[in-house]
């Protein structure tokens, strides 16, 4: 499975709290944690925002049609390939239903 746009994404979302905490310090984990809760990101993997600290699911990424998508994508061996990521192979949506461009495929090894 293909994630790496949420590292991207992380990256700078974590850049912007801590230019708007001022600080990276570890011991200031308070202020960077009440500057995610404000964040409103538009990244490469779609709008971002944070669950509050007193919710169920503290501090996690608000999923939805209007927020982020969390799409799962897979390398696959192209029809004519015989490789994969970027020789002759293509990434594809596999997950969710409504953002899928393809069925995931199985490794050989499973």
């Amino acid at each position: 499975m293909y994630m790496g746009v949420g590292s991207y994404d992380a990256v700078y979302v974590y850049k912007q709290a801590a230019e708007s905490a001022g600080t990276v310090r570890t011991g200031d984990i308070d202020n960077i944690s009440d500057a995610l809760e404000k964040t409103d990101y538009m990244g490469a993997s779609g709008r971002i925002q944070f669950t509050s600290g007193d919710t169920d699911y503290a501090h996690d990424v608000k999923y939805g049609k209007d927020k982020q998508p969390m799409i799962a994508r897979q390398w696959q061996k192209a029809e004519n390939g015989n490789g994969l990521a970027g020789s002759g192979g293509k990434k594809v949506a596999v997950w969710p239903k409504e953002y899928a461009t393809g069925k995931h495929q199985a490794p050989p090894w499973v």
